[in-house]
């Protein structure tokens, strides 16, 4: 159903070089949640595809991002002295921009390669040190820490609040549930660590 429905709609299914379809998860309202990755070379998409007992009710995606894309698109235009240039005349961290823009399997794999880091950002801001925990977080080129009820997060960024990030709980039960209309996605990386998009 989900193929069928990408070959009526703007994202062209034939476009792309690899198209993945994997089940995220359920919620009390929806049936099924489905990750979505539609690759090529110039461009990628990871939807989130909510379907209720009669079909697809919700197709989500992390939203309000061609600024970024083409504040990254002009950067790699640049040379070496003109990237040089941009980045002390704006404090743009290209890095943490790319980040917000990167696929979910890469993400995914940020996510796993910094646990460590991770962890001990969390015990830092619990222990009271958040000047240190905010260094240890510019080092990952993230953009902020913080906490919501039970919630840990770490968040990459985004544009208000469309966000991408990593969240923290001790105990499962404390995950906000995937919906269409605020958490999008939320995959576990790790014990207790989760990749997640707002919108």
């Amino acid at each position: 159903e989900m193929r069928s429905y990408l070959k009526r709609k703007f994202y062209a299914a034939d476009n792309y070089s690899e198209i993945t379809v994997a089940p995220l998860g359920r919620s009390s309202e929806f049936s099924e949640i489905f990750h979505v990755f539609l690759g090529s070379k110039e461009k990628h998409f990871d939807l989130y595809v909510y379907t209720k007992e009669d079909g697809i009710y919700a197709v989500r995606v992390l939203a309000q991002t061609a600024i970024i894309e083409a504040i990254v698109s002009e950067y790699e235009k640049f040379n070496e002295a003109q990237k040089r240039e941009f980045e002390q005349r704006t404090d743009a961290d290209i890095i943490n921009l790319k980040l917000i823009l990167a696929p979910d399997k890469e993400l995914m794999e940020f996510g796993k390669q910094n646990l460590a880091a991770f962890e001990k950002i969390y015990e830092l801001y619990a222990g009271g040190e958040s000047e240190r925990a905010k260094a240890e977080i510019k080092s990952l080129h993230l953009s902020h820490a913080e906490t919501s009820g039970k919630r840990f997060m770490l968040l990459i960024g985004g544009i208000t609040d469309n966000s991408v990030g990593f969240l923290r709980v001790q105990d499962e039960a404390d995950l906000p549930q995937m919906s269409p209309s605020e958490f999008i996605m939320i995959e576990k990386i790790a014990p207790n660590w989760y990749l997640f998009k707002t919108t």
